[in-house]
Formats: structure tokens, C-alpha cells, sequence
């Protein structure tokens, strides 16, 4: 980790960001359509702990306790929907990751089973580009992964892809009043935010959230673990040698 001499002292700026999310948001060549979900279940139910917990909408078996989800429409009252609360389709289903390799896991199966991957930061998406395509599809939940670490020495912090703004805005404030250049909504999910710009007020004096990102791990269409590391993080490190 490379130090950063900051302009003003309170600030913090995202140098480590860590996501555990899926980038394979693999809207391949073929048809949508409602498919046989046994093999799905088979794959993962072998492929996750126990401990993971997976929801089939249109399985009345797995689908007792949520509703949010389901079968053919999702409840989205809580969102900014235009669509009067409900989106006329549902998941195949709905994974809530605890840790990276179970989301490696979801990727492999989908990968092996031709299902299309959406990750689920914090699900505050103004379009719901979060909730899915037609039925060929799995979501990731990451709301569980949501750590929030701050190196002080540093000034870097680091945060999980289910980590919402507000959390975040709390923790870093405790450490010499720092924050992160990001919106003002405390239920965004970080990792949503930052992929898609991450406006703030402070983004003219520091730029976007997307722009301070010093490194990110990722889940790639594979269901490999990766290390994305910022232009900005390399040449640092060359300068220092």
C-alpha cells in the first residue's frame, strides 16, 4: 500500500477497494426463457456451504420466509421503481454471498449451466439494473459481505461490496474525521455506486468515487479470483522503487 499526501486532512479517500462481486454480467446469444431449475440446485447446493442461503422464487419450499421475491415479480415497493413496486419477471434465484469464493461458486455454476450473473450491492438502483434479466438468471446478494476497515496511518480504507455509504460514512468519521468522496444516501451499497461513477459533493475538489480506487478484487466471468490494480497505484509503486 502506498502512501498519499492528501490536501486537506479530513479526507479520505478510497485507495483500497475491495469488492467481492461477480463482473460477469454475461447476457449472452440466447433466449430467456423459463427453464428447469433441478441442475442449478444441484450445482450449487454441492458448490456452497450450508451456511449460504439460496432463494428460488418459484419454489414454495425455499421461498417461505422472503417477500421480496416472488415467483414472476419481484416486490420492489422500497426501491425508486417506476414500475408501480413490481417488476414482471423473477430470478431462477438468489444466492447471499458470505465471501468471495461463494461467489466464485455461483459463476462457475453459472458459467457451466448457460445462466446469466447480476450482483446486488445495495439494490437502490433507479432503473433496477441489480434485480435481474428474464428467468436464465442469478443474483447475487452482497449484502453480507460488508466490512469496513480503515488504516489511519495510510488514510485507506477498505470495504466490502455490501458495505452501505451511510456504515461507511460513520466508521471513517472515527478515525480524524475522515470520510470518502461519495453520494449522500446512507442505504447505497458501495460497489454499485463506484462502478457506476460515484457522484458526491466533494467529487470537483477529489473527482468521482470511481476515480480513487487504488485496487479492487474481483470475481471474473470464469468464477476467477482477481486483483485490479489503478494506473494511479502502479505508477506510485514505480516511483518508490
Amino acid at each position: 500500500m502506498v502512501k498519499y499526501d492528501l490536501n486537506k486532512s479530513f479526507i479520505l479517500l478510497v485507495y483500497a477497494f475491495q469488492i467481492s462481486f461477480t463482473i460477469a454480467n454475461r447476457h449472452a446469444n440466447y433466449q430467456f426463457a423459463r427453464t428447469n431449475n433441478n441442475d442449478l440446485q444441484a450445482c450449487l447446493s454441492s458448490s456452497l456451504p450450508l451456511s449460504v442461503r439460496t432463494v428460488y422464487p418459484c419454489n414454495t419450499l425455499t421461498n417461505q420466509n422472503s417477500s421480496r421475491y416472488q415467483c414472476d415479480h419481484f416486490n420492489v415497493s422500497d426501491l425508486s421503481s417506476v414500475r408501480g413496486g413490481q417488476i414482471s419477471h423473477s430470478p431462477a434465484v438468489i444466492v447471499y454471498a458470505t465471501k468471495s469464493s461463494d461467489v466464485q461458486n455461483v459463476v462457475q455454476c453459472a458459467t457451466k449451466l448457460n445462466y446469466t450473473v447480476n450482483a446486488l450491492s445495495g439494490g437502490h438502483s433507479y432503473e433496477g439494473y441489480g434485480l435481474g434479466s428474464m428467468y436464465n438468471n442469478i443474483i447475487i446478494n452482497m449484502e453480507a459481505i460488508n466490512y469496513i476497515y480503515v488504516n489511519e496511518r495510510d488514510r485507506t480504507g477498505i470495504f466490502g461490496a455490501g458495505a452501505r455509504l451511510g456504515p461507511i460514512y460513520y466508521t471513517t468519521y472515527q478515525y480524524n474525521e475522515y470520510t470518502i468522496n461519495a453520494g449522500t444516501c446512507a442505504w447505497v451499497g458501495l460497489a454499485g455506486h463506484a462502478l457506476g461513477g460515484g457522484q458526491g459533493f466533494l467529487a470537483r475538489l477529489y473527482g468521482l468515487l470511481s476515480d480513487n480506487i487504488l485496487e479492487m478484487k474481483a470475481v471474473n466471468a470464469q468464477g476467477k479470483y482477481i486483483l485490479v490494480i489503478s494506473s494511479i497505484l502502479k505508477r506510485n509503486q514505480n516511483d518508490s522503487m
